[in-house]
């Protein structure tokens, strides 16, 4: 009974980690559109000042090139550092 009850549980925890992964990943997804988006406006006057800046371009170029991962063991802490310099760009290209 309480195995049954486990696989219940653990079978409801699969569905709900899905749920949670696929939105995870379509809010992370987003936000790098946003920026892609952000930092393609054709437009100088329509750059926030960070895209306009040489040393913070530069800064956010290094942060997304040199980041150690390694996708194919699917570590948690690839997808914390994803997040941070996502995040991190987000805010930077939010202050006009």
């Amino acid at each position: 009974m309480l195995r049954a009850e486990l696989i219940s549980e653990l079978t409801a925890l699969r569905t709900t980690f899905q749920d949670i992964a696929v939105r995870y990943q379509a809010n992370l997804e987003a936000q790098i559109v946003t920026c892609i988006n952000t930092l393609s406006s054709e437009q100088a006057d329509e750059l926030p000042e960070m895209a306009r800046d040489e040393k913070q371009l530069q800064a956010a170029l290094h942060a997304c090139k040199n980041m150690p991962l390694k996708p194919q063991k699917g570590r948690l802490k690839d997808l914390r550092k994803i997040h941070s310099v996502v995040t991190a760009l987000v805010e930077q290209l939010a202050h006009a």
